[in-house]
């Protein structure tokens, strides 16, 4: 990846395709939980921990992560079993790939229900089909590169729904100059101008979704926003600018 990028709980389980305790489900199932952990070091034949990340106490998830949550509920959707789904979306190599730069791993090739499955590039995909090798046995083949892509247009949709829902839930408190309190009408007004924008916010995300790029449309809303002296939280803000810099790998 060209950029570090994360984001927390709900907007990953936005990302997936998934409720939230639906997706804290998951993570408590053991999803990803050895992927992204260092190797401890043991005294001489001392007994080797089992290699957990205890993933579900994690506030913020990065790029490779987001791809194999995503992938773990198109496998599910399409009637993979979760030992199934959570073992192929979890390998370590696969999970690796999504933040490389090399195209090594372009498609996810899965036969025999899930039991097998071969990440490959175009061309070993073409000599596994020459060969005879997979034939008849092929459940599905997914493209990666498109998941990846999409996976990077979920990011920013689901970066600009956070600052949206929190301009809603904090549409009451914002910064005001003068000595004298609003009147409970401008109060009222402020507020409402507030959320209509935060409502705009949320507009360009579902057209984010399939790919338009809506930054610069954001970026004049949150003028609008500051001359109302109403700032969205700090991290939404961050995670917005992040998405919309964020790549996929190529």
């Amino acid at each position: 990846m060209k950029t570090i990028f994360t984001l927390k709980t709900a907007e990953a389980a936005d990302v997936a395709g998934v409720g939230y305790e639906g997706f804290r489900t998951w993570l408590k199932r053991g999803l990803l939980k050895a992927n992204g952990v260092l190797p401890k070091f043991y005294a001489p034949h001392a007994p080797a921990e089992i290699a957990d990340a205890k993933r579900w106490r994690w506030t913020a998830f990065g790029y490779a992560d987001l791809c194999s949550f995503r992938l773990t509920k198109i496998l599910l959707d399409s009637g993979l079993s979760w030992e199934a789904a959570s073992s192929i979306a979890g390998d370590s190599v696969l999970w690796k790939s999504h933040q490389s730069s090399d195209a090594g791993i372009q498609y996810l090739v899965i036969s025999n229900q899930g039991a097998e499955f071969y990440p490959c590039n175009r061309e070993q995909l073409i000599k596994h089909f020459s060969a005879g090798d997979i034939e008849r046995l092929v459940m599905t083949v997914i493209d990666l590169e498109h998941l990846r892509r999409d996976v990077v247009f979920r990011c920013r949709a689901a970066a600009l729904r956070a600052v949206a829902t929190d301009l809603k839930h904090s549409s009451h408190i914002y910064v005001r100059s003068g000595p004298n309190l609003l009147s409970p009408q401008a109060s009222a007004e402020r507020k409402q101008a507030i959320e209509t924008l935060a409502d705009k916010i949320d507009a360009l995300a579902t057209r984010t979704a399939p790919g338009q790029e809506t930054y610069r449309e954001y970026e004049a809303i949150c003028s609008q926003l500051q001359k109302l002296g109403k700032l969205p939280e700090n991290s939404a803000v961050s995670a917005v600018a992040a998405a919309f810099v964020l790549q996929h790998a190529s």
